[in-house]
């Protein structure tokens, strides 16, 4: 399988509430990027490629949540794209990715490349 993705993902759990509009469920963060997550949530939950759902993400402490879109589900893994995110949650995206990595050059790169994404799709 070729790798697509663009940005460097960190294995960190973190620990989260997905808000749906059937209410919100906590959601373990399996790794996490400035473009997206990797999410671990139940089974049951109504979860399916192509919605779009709010994330609220424990790093970001009182910050809003992070709109999100569904790319992919398998069983209880689903994996998420970051549509629309509060500065503040950026912010500590950003200190996590740059400490994981330990390389300012690559988390420069990446942020240029994600604002330009965020640009075309405004």
């Amino acid at each position: 399988m070729v790798e697509q993705r663009q940005f460097s993902r960190i294995d960190k759990t973190l620990q989260g509430q997905l808000l749906t509009p059937d209410g919100a469920m906590p959601v373990e963060l399996i790794n996490v990027s400035i473009h997206g997550a990797l999410l671990d949530v139940d089974e049951e939950a109504g979860v399916a490629p192509g919605q779009q759902l709010r994330l609220a993400l424990s790093l970001a402490g009182e910050a809003g949540p992070a709109e999100c879109l569904v790319h992919w589900r398998k069983d209880r893994l689903v994996g998420v794209e970051f549509v629309r995110c509060p500065l503040e949650v950026v912010s500590e995206l950003k200190r996590l990715v740059a400490l994981n990595l330990g390389r300012e050059e690559v988390l420069m790169n990446e942020l240029n490349a994600l604002v330009a994404r965020q640009h075309k799709m405004s």
